[in-house]
């Protein structure tokens, strides 16, 4: 139920396949950006200015490209953090405010407390960077569960081919 609200799944920490494509925002776009932050009070959510400025940016890159079928909402994991801090943020740009911070795993082979190995692999276990746009929601293994494709080239687009997706488990918890 959590994830259906979201269109857009952005990772804080990037490959580097993201930097060049992301392009810079005008000054007046820097001030609604700090704006947005500041109103959504993440910095005391503990998502870093950074991070967020990042998202915003490929969110409205994506959403320029007609990649994003729902605006509104982007979800963001921050994987310098531990996993046993959460580092999963839900937010509602339209509304300002936060939808859901909360704990989010990694990919087995990625780290154990904190993801550091990263891959577009196929079979590598892995979790891979990135911005994400989600696809349909269905009932698996796991109980629902949703699909993700990648957006960048070389850096994540193997992750349908690779089955990634966001789904509830047993074993993340404080």
């Amino acid at each position: 139920v959590l994830i259906a609200l979201c269109p857009i799944l952005i990772s804080a920490n990037t490959c580097q396949a993201s930097e060049s494509s992301i392009e810079g925002p005008s000054a007046r776009f820097e001030i609604q950006i700090r704006s947005l932050y500041g109103t959504i009070g993440l910095k005391k959510r503990g998502l870093d200015f950074k991070g967020f400025r990042y998202a915003l940016i490929g969110y409205y890159n994506l959403k320029k490209r007609d990649a994003i079928r729902k605006s509104g909402i982007i979800s963001i994991i921050d994987y310098r953090k531990s996993c046993n801090e959460k580092r999963f943020y839900v937010i509602d740009l339209i509304n300002k405010k936060v939808l859901y911070h909360t704990l989010v795993a990694h990919g087995r082979h990625s780290g154990v407390i904190y993801a550091s190995d990263f891959s577009n692999e196929p079979g590598s276990l892995k979790s891979c960077l990135g911005f994400f746009v989600t696809g349909d929601i269905y009932d698996g293994d796991h109980g629902y569960s949703l699909r993700l494709y990648g957006k960048e080239k070389g850096c994540n687009d193997k992750a349908r081919a690779r089955r990634i997706i966001v789904h509830g488990a047993y074993y993340v918890r404080r």
